[in-house]
Order: C-alpha cells, then structure tokens, then sequence
C-alpha cells in the first residue's frame, strides 16, 4: 500500500476514502502517524536483526581496530544495549499508541509526537493492575481496529463466530502487552544511563573462570531509594554489598548479563512487536481506506494477504450442535 500523497490517480472508491481520511472523523495527521510508525517500527526491527549478523562478523572479520579481548567484549555489549535501547523505544511508542487510540483517533498525532515519561509509566500501571478484559480501562477492541460486526454483510452464525475470535483476539493482545511492559520495567535502568550519563560498567564476567561475551556482565549504577521502585525483573545488588567501593550517592546497582537467555527474551520480545504494531495498524489503514465501513483483518504473509483468524473454522461436531 502506497502514502496517500504518492497516490497517482484518484478513483471514486480512493476519493472517498481521501475525504474520510482528510475528515473529522479520522484525520490526515493520524493516517499519517498510524501509516508511519507501522512502517517505521518494521524497518527499525529489520535492522536489528542485522545486529546479530554483525557480533558474529566481529569474531571472524577484523572490523575494528582493537584486537584486545575487553575491548571486543564492550563493543559487543554496547551492540546488544543498542538492540534493547531500541527495543524499549518500539515498547513505549507502541504503549502510547495503544493509549491514544484507545481514546480516540483525534488523541494519535499529539501523543505520538510528544509524550513524557509520565504518561508511559500510567500507561504501564494501568496494563499492570488489569488480569482479564472485564471492566478494563483501554478498548482492546478499539484499540485493535476490529470492524464493527454489524456492518459486515454475514449470518447471525458468522458474526458469532467471528465475535469469538475478536475476544480471542484482545485477550491476546493483553497478554502481549503485559509482557512487554515487563521486559520495559526489567531494562528500564540501562535505558536511563545509555541515555543520560552512561554510569554503567562494562566487560566483567559471572563465572571467574569465563573470559568471554557469552556470560559477561554489565553493571548499572542507579539511585532509586524505594525498592518497590526498582526494576522488578533485573539482577539489583545493594551498592553496600560492595566493600571495595564505598558510594555517597548511588545506592543499587542493576545488572544485565549477556547470554542466550537474554538475547531469546530479546527475540521474542521483537517478534511479540512486529506482531502487534502490524495488526493494529494494518487494521486501522483498512478502517479508513474503506471509509469507515465493513472490513476484515488480515495479515500479510510473503506479500500475499490472509483472513486473520485465531481458529480453524468449525468442526464437524460444531456444526452438528448447532
């Protein structure tokens, strides 16, 4: 699909959906940000995942000057910081998103083009406090841009059965973005100090006798006196556990260690995101590109689309009880 601005020649259907797009109703500036971010988000992940390519290059090809072991080590940690920095960036815009539509599409283009920390961290606690959809403050359902069922030209049976797959749907999602306010909070620190400071330690290793990347540390110094504040998913040591180092103001620190565990949590965490950012945003495109009116989710697989369903239809049983 093409920016509206690239379109070359307007149609009857593409004109109208150019007047509901350009309308109160959803606005230029929000297909513009939904249309954007979604693109974006695809092309940052993609160059993430080039990252991986490059740690091992630097094992076999002599891409840097340095050729002592330390040296290698940090410029491998700073690469996966890299990766999470940018990771953090994709979570918390996705959260805004998610908060901006969920209040309407009139709220997209201000929150997205400006946010404070303090709107991400409700956002974060409000995701936090709900385990189930019922009486939950955000419209998943909203949020997601799932036609609404009345508009679509099916049987009663058809949009009931779809009706089943939305809820599916929007628990999913719920899930999903639990679990990446989770990996927000655990590398929350290290995201602050790779932005401001740089207070952080690198090269040193959990096992004495391993010299390596694969299971070497890095060590964030922090000052969050209320440890309930504290990341919950990190390593924190109290600064005091230190006897050699005696700090007047930092008072914990938080620590990322390197190894495969980290880097499939980083995975999955990416892929959870490309999953999400694209089916909200591609169903948002195809609510205004049809002028409001009936539509159904798709996805996009080897640049063909697919109905988006989250079960097979129904079985043989199913048919017979109902």
């Amino acid at each position: 699909m093409k920016p509206l601005n690239r379109m070359s020649k307007i149609t009857g259907k593409q004109g109208e959906a150019l007047s509901f797009i350009n309308g109160k109703k959803f606005g230029i500036d929000t297909w513009t940000t939904i249309y954007h971010f979604g693109l974006n988000v695809l092309n940052i992940i993609s160059s993430i995942e080039l990252y991986g390519i490059l740690i091992e290059k630097l094992d076999k090809n002599n891409l840097v000057s340095t050729h002592n072991a330390e040296d290698i080590i940090r410029i491998k940690q700073q690469i996966v910081l890299d990766v999470i920095m940018k990771t953090q960036i994709l979570i918390e815009s996705t959260l805004v998103l998610i908060h901006s539509l969920s209040t309407g599409y009139h709220a997209v283009a201000r929150n997205m083009t400006y946010y404070d920390m303090g709107l991400v961290n409700s956002i974060i606690k409000e995701i936090g406090k709900n385990k189930q959809l019922k009486n939950y403050k955000y419209n998943m359902r909203k949020i997601l841009g799932l036609p609404n069922l009345k508009y679509l030209s099916l049987s009663l049976k058809e949009k009931k059965f779809l009706n089943e797959d939305f809820k599916r749907f929007e628990f999913e999602c719920l899930k999903r973005l639990k679990k990446l306010t989770d990996f927000y909070d655990k590398f929350r620190v290290i995201y602050g100090k790779s932005k401001h400071g740089l207070a952080f330690l690198s090269t040193g290793s959990s096992n004495l006798t391993d010299t390596g990347f694969d299971g070497s540390i890095l060590q964030c110094l922090g000052r969050i006196s209320n440890e309930d504040k504290r990341p919950k998913g990190s390593i924190v040591t109290s600064i005091n556990t230190t006897p050699a180092m005696t700090y007047k103001f930092f008072d914990y620190i938080s620590i990322v260690k390197f190894d495969k565990k980290l880097i499939d949590e980083i995975n999955s965490t990416i892929s959870d995101l490309k999953n999400l950012v694209s089916f909200i945003c591609t169903n948002h495109e195809s609510y205004a590109l049809n002028s409001g009116k009936g539509y159904l989710p798709y996805s996009l697989t080897n640049g063909k689309r697919y109905m988006l369903t989250s079960r097979e239809a129904e079985t043989e049983n199913e048919k017979k009880n109902n």
